[in-house]
């Protein structure tokens, strides 16, 4: 096999020649940062990346073979690279998206506290708008929990007298509270 250029400055590299990885590095290092351009369209990200790939070359020097051109050895880390930063821009992005999930059902769970404060705002004004006997009958069935005999009784008054006041205390409340 006729060996490349690059392929031999990298043997030679493997043997201890950093001088000939520097010549490596001037050789490919613009191609390679507009690789990394035309896929983050980031200069200072694509320097950082071609950085990265000839960092990952030089630590893993003595597992370099010369099976293809050297090029094709230099983009296939680079590809590595590129699909690792793409890998933690996806996890950092769906991150962000948990988070801004997270952040609106809060906002949701807020504005759902909000609502029913304002609901029970209403029904209180409500409450306190009803005739006192209205008022006092819906408080002791539904606030209290008394059974329509219980709160006729502590009313003085029949059951169905009871019921009949409940039926029109209910009808204000809707008219006054939902609009």
């Amino acid at each position: 096999m006729d060996l490349d250029e690059d392929v031999k400055l990298m043997l030679a590299f493997q043997q201890g020649d950093e001088r000939s990885f520097d010549t490596l590095y001037r050789r490919h290092a613009q191609a390679l940062a507009r690789y990394f351009w035309r896929s983050t369209f980031s200069t200072s990200l694509s320097e950082e990346l071609v950085q990265e790939t000839f960092l990952k070359i030089h630590r893993y020097k003595a597992g370099y073979q010369p099976r293809a051109g050297f090029r094709t050895y230099l983009y296939l880390v680079a590809r590595s690279i590129l699909l690792n930063h793409w890998k933690v821009v996806q996890a950092a992005r769906l991150e962000l998206e948990l988070d801004a999930e997270a952040l609106e059902a809060e906002r949701d769970d807020v504005d759902l506290e909000v609502a029913r404060r304002e609901e029970l705002r209403r029904v209180q004004a409500a409450l306190r708008n009803l005739p006192e006997r209205q008022a006092s009958a819906l408080l002791l069935v539904r606030g209290e929990g008394l059974s329509y005999e219980e709160a006729a009784q502590a009313m003085e008054m029949s059951v169905p007298a009871l019921k009949s006041l409940l039926n029109r205390a209910r009808q204000q409340l809707a008219e006054q509270v939902v609009p």
